[in-house]
């Protein structure tokens, strides 16, 4: 069930919106302000340039809502399309509204993109988006290459920033130049505090290092959605939301400033606040730091007892190898002396034959001549 809940200023937000990125509930929760604002909650038209995944529906469900993107979606009223060539008629919407999305397209096309979305909306047109500043620019810079050192080449190549940083950031002026060239009219506010921006981008970042921390993104998108939303609406900012209309008589501005914009007071307890972002920032990387040391002592740990293991294995097998040899040894020993004992055996038999057959001759010689003297006897005695 989606609870309704209350913002720092006592605004209803619906419970699953405040779990969105906290940079996305920026974008269209101040685009859902201004429509509201100036449709006097009117059920309007509205044509979102650039808007994947399509979360307009959802911050204006009761509106008539069409998305169109590169990206494609399966969402109703979402179509796959550029925004430098809108398949619409002139005039087929109350409002056109582009949320960061000028700074990806290339900047030879960003007069026609402006052009299309002046020339489908009846009017308003709202856009929002980062425009060059050496500040935005450094801390973009800085998101980025953290990402590139923590999340590694992959994450970064398909991070959002790249295209900020090769495309170039639009240059506000020359934006102003161009809705003036068109004959309309505009106001600017602030969105996105800068020094809020960096810190939830630092954090959001360390966050995806940590595994199964989805829930815990949710929680840190919510409070902070909650809590710190309506202090955003100030400068420095990260980007600014440019409301354009034809009408050169419109009477809406002063109203929209009483609404969306914080009145800042720069004193020393908001340096003193952005000090304590800052150190809760350091000591969130000094916990990354010894978490990172913890878990590459427990590999060390893992990989000497694996060592220590592998040693043991060894030293068994040397000492089983030394045990088979040492019985070889013996073994061929007990071979030789067997050898050398039968071989003295043969010898003592050969001998042993020898005498034998001496033996036999002496005794066949011998006894062939006592047989001859007893013959020789016997003739004798016959003879007398």
């Amino acid at each position: 069930m989606d609870r309704p809940l209350l913002s720092k200023k006592k605004t209803i937000i619906s419970e699953h919106l405040c779990e969105l990125p906290f940079d996305q509930f920026q974008r269209y929760k101040g685009i859902e302000e201004v429509i509201r604002l100036l449709g006097k909650n009117k059920k309007q038209r509205i044509l979102d340039v650039g808007g994947y995944p399509g979360l307009i529906s959802d911050f204006l469900p009761n509106d008539e809502t069409c998305v169109v993107d590169v990206i494609p979606a399966r969402k109703p009223n979402y179509i796959r399309g550029d925004g430098t060539s809108l398949p619409f008629r002139d005039n087929s919407f109350d409002v056109v509204t582009a949320v960061d999305t000028l700074e990806h397209v290339p900047i030879a096309k960003r007069s026609k993109f402006i052009s299309e979305l002046l020339r489908c909306s009846s009017k308003y047109v709202i856009l929002m988006g980062p425009f060059f500043s050496e500040d935005i620019q450094m801390a973009e810079k800085i998101i980025f290459e953290f990402s590139l050192k923590t999340l590694g080449q992959d994450f970064a190549n398909s991070h959002p920033l790249r295209e900020h940083l090769e495309h170039g950031l639009p240059d506000m002026k020359q934006f102003e130049s161009e809705i003036n060239r068109q004959g309309c009219v505009f106001e600017v506010f602030p969105s996105g505090y800068l020094y809020h921006w960096i810190i939830l981008n630092f954090v959001k970042h360390f966050l995806f290092t940590i595994p199964d921390s989805d829930d815990l993104h949710k929680m840190i998108d919510k409070y902070y959605n909650i809590y710190f939303y309506e202090d955003d609406k100030r400068e420095p900012s990260y980007r600014h939301m440019f409301v354009i209309t034809k009408n050169r008589r419109a009477s809406w501005m002063k109203e929209l400033k009483r609404n969306l914009v914080v009145n800042q007071q720069a004193d020393m307890q908001d340096l003193s606040y952005k000090m304590q972002l800052f150190g809760l920032l350091f000591s969130l990387f000094d916990l990354g730091a010894k978490r990172e040391l913890h878990e590459v002592k427990r590999r060390n740990i893992h990989l000497e007892e694996n060592l220590r293991n592998l040693e043991s294995q060894l030293e068994n097998r040397e000492s089983g190898m030394g045990l088979h040899l040492q019985e070889k040894m013996l073994l061929e020993e007990k071979v030789r002396k067997q050898d050398e004992q039968i071989g003295k055996l043969k010898e003592i038999i050969g001998l042993n034959e020898k005498s034998l057959r001496e033996g036999e001759t002496a005794l066949s010689y011998s006894g062939k001549s006592i047989i001859g003297r007893i013959l020789a006897l016997l003739r004798n005695s016959i003879t007398r």
